[in-house]
């Protein structure tokens, strides 16, 4: 896990994390090819790191932030059905995206930048240009909710925001 950073708490700030790898398995807890966070990462660029789940960025547990990131050309190889998010992916907890960039990611499963699994809060943040292999290229909530404030998704995906999901 954490091919680039493995971090529980804490903070990590103004760093490049690039052409990491995290290697992959059927175990939930390999993933983030750039960053397995519980804790805070801001003013980073994570970028072509690769994973099974999250290539950029993997979140399970608790909560995590991501701040001003440029999330961008990350890869997720996992055709697993709770997997994917290219960009990112939140398995447990709640992931907040604040004023972040996410774009040219891709995933062999659903989400090429986003895939959350369970809660995830994007506000003032870019979403576009992601692709898949499968369904809702851009992003996929699939979990126990999402909240999306003062944000661009493009392209649109039809039908990639779950019910339970609010869109400001």
């Amino acid at each position: 896990s954490g091919g680039g950073v493995y971090l529980q708490a804490g903070k990590v700030a103004n760093c490049t994390l690039s052409e990491n790898t995290s290697v992959y398995d059927l175990n939930w807890d390999r993933g983030g090819g750039g960053i397995y966070i519980r804790g805070v990462c801001q003013n980073s660029d994570i970028k072509g790191n690769r994973a099974g789940c999250g290539g950029g960025v993997y979140m399970n547990g608790t909560t995590a932030y991501a701040i001003n990131c440029l999330i961008r050309d990350n890869v997720s190889l996992s055709i697993w059905w709770g997997c994917g998010g290219g960009g990112a992916f939140t398995r447990a907890g709640t992931l907040y995206l604040n004023n972040c960039t996410v774009v040219s990611n891709y995933s062999v499963g659903r989400g090429g930048g986003l895939n959350a699994y369970y809660a995830i809060v994007v506000e003032n943040s870019i979403i576009y240009f992601n692709t898949s292999e499968t369904v809702n290229s851009n992003y996929y909530f699939q979990g126990a909710g999402c909240a999306l404030t003062n944000s661009c998704f493009t392209p649109d995906v039809s039908g990639a925001v779950a019910a339970n999901s609010t869109n400001n």
